[in-house]
């Protein structure tokens, strides 16, 4: 109940940010997802995932997690769950 309030709740600051236009773009030849845009928020914070999106995955705004696992890599894995 609690992840089902998080996921929601990123899908309402992405939209009341605009950030919904980043959606059918291409990062890393990955398609831009809602989905793929929780994943990376969940990942990298909701401000990680700001700075990925204007930097397009390049450089550090690709953070990983401590196992290594990039935001972009999330992107591409959930961007249609």
């Amino acid at each position: 109940e609690i992840f089902a309030w998080h996921v929601q709740d990123y899908k309402q600051r992405i939209v009341k940010d605009g950030l919904d236009k980043y959606i059918g773009t291409e990062i890393n030849g990955t398609e831009v997802t809602m989905d793929g845009l929780v994943a990376v928020a969940h990942l990298g914070g909701y401000p990680g995932m700001i700075n990925f999106l204007r930097m397009q995955g390049k450089g550090k705004a690709d953070r990983s997690d401590e196992n290594g696992t990039k935001m972009s890599k999330y992107l591409k894995q959930f961007k249609n769950t």
